[in-house]
Parts: C-alpha cells; structure tokens; sequence
C-alpha cells in the first residue's frame, strides 16, 4: 500500500518481499555509521518485526523508499518510538543504499509540497 507518492518516488509499507534489500541496508556498516555497527540476521529480522508491529500499533513506522520508475528499493525513511530515559519519544530517520546516496533522494522523501 502506497503511503506518500512524490516526484520521482513512493513510498510504502515494507513487507517480507523486501527483507534481502533492507538486508542489503542493514548490515552495510558505511550505511550504519550513525547506529555504530552493522546488523546481525537476526537484528534484520528483529528490526523488520518491529516496524511492522509499529504500523498496527502506531500507524507509522519506517516506510520503504521506492523509486517510482524502476521500482527499486532505495532504502527507509520515517518516524518510529523511542524509549529514551524512561519516555517514548518520536524519531525521525532515515537510511538509503550506498548507490543513491548524493542524489536527493532522502530530501525529497523527507520534504512534501
């Protein structure tokens, strides 16, 4: 299901189908630079699980960045909950392949007009 169509993407829920790019994502450690290491199997799937309870619980998770012409995944952006110091707070993120890094993509999955 489509969430948010833009210019040159959409973006969507992820679903079982996409677990070898988010893989592809996940355990890049350039990619994760920012979570300081890359992800196990095991954390793919954790991470997967998790964001899929967030869209039945919450309506919202990461979504999945898809380029509208090839209908490649470039990677996720969006907002999910965070346990930090006891409170749940909003967090905004994203992550994309290496090789759509530089092209405006997240700006363009982050920016609506």
């Amino acid at each position: 299901m489509k969430i948010l169509e833009i210019e040159r993407l959409y973006l969507r829920e992820f679903t079982i189908n996409d677990i070898n790019d988010l893989s592809e994502i996940l355990q890049d450690i350039e990619v994760m630079y920012a979570w300081e290491h890359s992800f196990s199997d095991e954390e793919v799937n954790n991470w997967f699980n998790k964001n899929s309870e967030s869209y039945i619980k919450n309506g919202f998770g990461f979504w999945a960045v898809i380029h509208k012409t090839t209908n490649k995944l470039l990677g996720y952006c969006g907002i999910t909950i965070q346990k930090i110091n006891g409170n749940d707070l909003l967090k905004i993120g994203y992550s994309l392949k290496k090789i759509y890094w530089h092209k405006g993509y997240a700006t363009e999955a982050a920016w609506k007009k």
